[in-house]
């Protein structure tokens, strides 16, 4: 078994891997630097989109905070309800403050209301986007939370019967109007909204609702959830190409002399092998990983 001159063999090697590498890394940082301008737009989508939820909303759930208290007889402030307002309490830290009140149905409905407005606040302020993801994620759990509370017949639905309209059945609390000021605000294409009676606001917040899982998705593909996995397992795969396919042969070349280092035609043939096999492995586990980033940045 005649094995090829190692001079030549292992100088080709390193020189082609380096070529590659050379290539991989430019083709990389274009990569990078697309995506993470395709990120930024959908970024600036989301803050526009924030920024009309709030315009459009903010009032309107101002208007039913008001509404709603002056329709009960809860503290809207003090006496451990604040708790339930802040923006990092859950659905069960608002359900425990609740239940220390006698309509905790309509604590629940106004302390989402209250913290809605806090987070469509914040989220149009400069924040770290770690921040701002944790609190669209709050948004879109609170307006779950309203969009399924006032658009079925239930206890969300009582409180307004033990206070204001006596022992109707839920259908006709639902059509009731209930609430004595009534909100319109006309949007470009669109009907009033009116938030006088509970289907009015199980209508309201189904759009609410709606507006925000659509911002979520925006979210996606934006800077704000933007991920460097991919990037990492490439880099990680060239460097340790760059290993096997530069550094060994060098230092092969380095330590090989026909004088110093005598090896047999057999043992330099098997070396030329596993080292073809070895620089063909991890070329096609890089080309694995770059097939992998086009597709997701094909997908923006």
């Amino acid at each position: 078994m005649t094995a090829v001159s190692p001079e030549w063999f292992f100088s080709t090697i390193a020189q082609a891997s380096a070529a590659s590498i050379g290539f991989l890394i430019a083709f990389i940082a274009a990569q990078y630097s697309s995506r993470k301008n395709k990120h930024q737009e959908n970024y600036n989508r989301l803050l526009d989109r924030l920024e009309e939820i709030e315009e459009n909303y903010n009032p309107i759930l101002g208007k039913m905070e008001d509404q709603l208290t002056g329709v009960t007889n809860f503290p809207s402030a003090g006496g451990g309800i604040d708790r339930a307002f802040e923006i990092d309490v859950s659905q069960d830290d608002i359900e425990q403050v609740a239940n220390q009140f006698s309509q905790s149905e309509a604590v629940k409905v106004y302390a989402n209301l209250k913290r809605s407005q806090k987070l469509l606040n914040n989220l149009i302020l400069p924040q770290p986007n770690n921040k701002k993801k944790e609190q669209l994620r709050l948004l879109n759990e609170t307006s779950k939370y309203l969009s399924e509370t006032l658009n079925k017949n239930g206890p969300a639905q009582a409180f307004l019967s033990d206070t204001s309209i006596g022992t109707l059945s839920p259908d006709e609390v639902r059509n009731k109007n209930v609430f004595p000021n009534v909100l319109s605000r006309t949007y470009p294409g669109k009907p009033d909204i009116q938030t006088n009676t509970m289907k009015s606001w199980g209508d309201l917040m189904k759009k609410f609702r709606q507006e925000t899982v659509r911002a979520s998705m925006t979210a996606q593909n934006s800077e704000l959830v933007m991920n460097h996995k991919e990037y990492r397992i490439l880099l990680n795969r060239v460097v340790t190409f760059f290993f096997v396919g530069v550094i060994f042969p060098m230092l092969f070349l380095l330590a090989w002399s026909p004088s110093g280092l005598v090896l047999s035609d057999i043992t330099i043939a098997a070396i030329e092998i596993v080292t073809i096999l070895a620089v063909s492995y991890h070329v096609l586990q890089l080309f694995s990983a770059v097939k992998s980033l086009i597709n997701i940045s094909s997908n923006l």
